[in-house]
């Protein structure tokens, strides 16, 4: 757990640090993205992105399997359940009873993603 909020500590710190200093060009901008990233999946087990959507988590939140697996979401969402962030459950249709033939995912956040979504939503 000191690990998790240590990792977010650092990567809060190097993101400020991003807006802090000016870049001289994209490519430093790129490489600093790149860096964050490579640090977030070193400490963290997963990539800014997948960070980015336990935002979304939450109950009765469903989304289309089909939508996640077009926009490149999905394999994020599987990271974030690799490493323990979420509980991926997918069913056919909604649970009122509507939408059947079409797979739902609904995403529950696990004690520790609900943790980190709380860290990274602090103002």
């Amino acid at each position: 757990m000191r690990k998790m909020v240590l990792a977010i500590v650092v990567l809060t710190l190097s993101a400020n640090s991003l807006g802090r200093e000016p870049a001289t060009s994209k490519r430093d901008i790129s490489q600093t993205a790149v860096a964050l990233n490579n640090q977030s999946k070193s400490q963290l087990g997963v990539g800014i992105f997948s960070l980015a959507l336990l935002a979304e988590a939450g109950p009765g939140h469903f989304f289309p399997k089909s939508m996640l697996e077009k926009n490149g979401s999905w394999s994020k969402y599987q990271e974030l359940e690799k490493a323990g962030f979420v509980r991926l459950i997918v069913s056919d249709g909604l649970p009122d009873g509507t939408a059947a033939g079409t797979e739902f995912v609904a995403v529950e956040l696990t004690s520790s993603g609900q943790q980190v979504r709380s860290a990274l939503l602090k103002p």
